[in-house]
């Protein structure tokens, strides 16, 4: 969908703008408060009248000295990966590490990971090409000791965190950051599901805050999580089926489960800050099978996972859950869920050969 945005433009010239620069276009523009703030902020390009639209051109050349084609700078396509391609983008993948070896030993990153952050690297520097600077890459360990220890442990989860704070940060501006695997593998994708959701990371939780739920397999190990783990809250009804549970209302009876060489489940959670023009993406599968499968399926179809259930004054929050047909190695059904879990919408996938 085309949009219309101020704020993006001035993004991206790096200007410096405060609060009260809306209040200034309006001034100057003679534009009514709340129009300047719609068309600031962004506004669909069936809103835009040709009147408006030349006096802020006008504004922009005399008070920003803006020297880019206008008014076409002032439109853009809203869609994730017109979004990712103009964003400084870091990725962040999980390795693990055994029993035994150097902490100088790199960890190993699972294959499935590591095609899926491969896909996701090149489409990106695909639309991309225009560009030099390549994308960052960082890496959070799990250290795995004796055969049913509880992971992660403190020196992982303090790593992960300090990693975090620092690429995550509140006033970041023009950055993207593409998380690739579940919290099994990557304890950065723990960190950023628990601050979506305002819940606390690396802890079990008795009453979820998080609107789903990772049952694991027994062959997963032991692992502590804020939306997963082998001791499922109560009112998660079927909590000996692996695979991701959600709830519908109040009810936890929901979920997608894994069958071995059948079905799969993936997760896509984006956090978007309009204002700052910056998108966190979370990309994981079940099994690492389904990390891969979701990736891919976030490369063809995109806009398919472009909605958000929360927003405000606060950031964007799309939450899509994916059901994987292993005999076909597609996404065969999407559903975008709000934050308490009620399904908002539902899109069933044709089958490809």
């Amino acid at each position: 969908m085309k949009k219309f945005s101020v704020r993006r433009l001035l993004n991206r010239q790096n200007i410096d703008f405060g609060r009260g620069t809306v209040a200034d276009l309006a001034e100057k523009t003679g534009i009514h408060p709340n129009t300047a703030g719609k068309y600031f902020n962004g506004i669909d390009l069936q809103a835009v009248h040709l009147d408006v639209l030349t006096r802020i051109c006008d504004y922009l050349v005399q008070e920003f000295r803006i020297d880019v084609p206008l008014p076409g700078a002032l439109f853009y396509d809203d869609s994730v990966w017109n979004v990712l391609k103009d964003l400084d983008v870091t990725f962040f993948m999980g390795a693990n590490r055994f029993s035994g070896e150097s902490p100088e030993h790199e960890g190993r990153i699972s294959r499935h990971d590591h095609r899926a952050q491969s896909l996701l690297a090149a489409h990106l520097a695909g639309l991309n090409a225009f560009r030099t600077d390549a994308n960052e890459e960082f890496v959070s360990y799990l250290h795995h000791g004796e055969k049913d220890e509880v992971l992660p442990n403190e020196d992982d989860k303090t790593s992960a965190e300090n990693l975090y704070r620092r690429y995550f940060a509140p006033d970041r501006k023009l950055k993207g950051n593409i998380i690739v695997a579940s919290q099994k593998a990557n304890l950065i994708t723990e960190l950023f599901v628990a601050d979506c959701y305002d819940a606390a990371a690396f802890t079990p939780t008795g009453e979820p805050k998080v609107p789903f739920y990772l049952v694991p397999r027994d062959t997963d190990g032991q692992f502590i999580s804020c939306f997963g783990g082998a001791n499922p809250p109560n009112v998660i009804e079927r909590s000996h089926a692996p695979g991701i549970h959600y709830p519908r209302g109040r009810l936890w009876n929901n979920s997608i489960e894994w069958i071995e060489d059948h079905q799969d489940a993936g997760v896509v959670l984006l956090r978007h800050f309009p204002a700052a023009d910056v998108l966190d993406v979370a990309i994981f599968g079940f099994s690492g099978i389904g990390t891969y499968l979701v990736a891919k399926d976030f490369v063809d179809n995109g806009d398919a996972y472009w909605g958000f259930h929360e927003g405000g004054s606060g950031p964007q929050i799309g939450l899509y859950l994916c059901e994987i047909a292993l005999a076909d190695l597609t996404v065969r059904k999407r559903m975008r869920l709000r934050g308490d879990g009620e399904r908002e919408s539902a899109e069933r996938v044709a089958l490809t050969s």
